[in-house]
């Protein structure tokens, strides 16, 4: 009985990879974050927990949103917030009219991981601010997340355009053999 128990413990341990190796899995994924966000977190809690703690600690740092001309760099994460901080001077109505761009106007508003080439209009989740310590905070995991997700959206949407552009020019070119080559690299 206690041999059937330490076996069962044993093959459960097994199913779970030591965390060095999922950091170093997880570290050849670079450029295509976006793309394998959502997948990689949902693979398991200790996954998700690894994938979570890397990008908090690694990609956060240089992230920043701007809107309405102005810029707020990262400075620091307080539970599940990130607290960013006003690069610059505001008056109080500048402010409002920044917060509001922030909440409601993704046309006014850019949020950039510049660590991971993405940049886009995503939504800002749990947004709170002072006016007299110039800080926004904001839920960092589901604001991540909506980042990655338009990424992935655009680049499925280039990765498309790029298909016809090559197809149409493997139609057009004097030499069509050369093209179905660069198409599979």
């Amino acid at each position: 009985m206690a041999a059937q128990i330490s076996d069962a413990a044993d093959q459960k341990q097994l199913k779970v990879l030591p965390p060095e190796i999922l950091l170093k899995i997880i570290g050849y994924v670079d450029y295509n974050w976006p793309d394998v966000w959502g997948s990689m977190r949902l693979t398991s809690h200790a996954w998700k927990f690894e994938v979570e703690n890397l990008v908090q600690k690694d990609y956060l740092l240089n992230m920043t949103i701007r809107a309405r001309g102005n810029m707020f760099r990262f400075i620091h994460t307080s539970n599940q917030y990130a607290i960013f901080k006003l690069q610059g001077n505001t008056d109080r109505r500048d402010w409002a009219q920044t917060l509001e761009s922030l909440e409601h106007s993704a046309a006014d508003r850019i949020i950039t991981l510049s660590d991971l080439r993405t940049a886009n209009n995503a939504k800002i989740a749990g947004l709170q601010s002072s006016y007299e310590n110039k800080i926004i905070s904001i839920e960092w995991l589901p604001t991540i997340s909506a980042l990655f997700r338009v990424e992935s959206g655009l680049r499925a949407i280039t990765r498309e355009e790029s298909r016809y552009v090559f197809a149409v020019a493997a139609r057009q070119s004097p030499h069509p053999h050369i093209l179905p080559l660069i198409l599979t690299l």
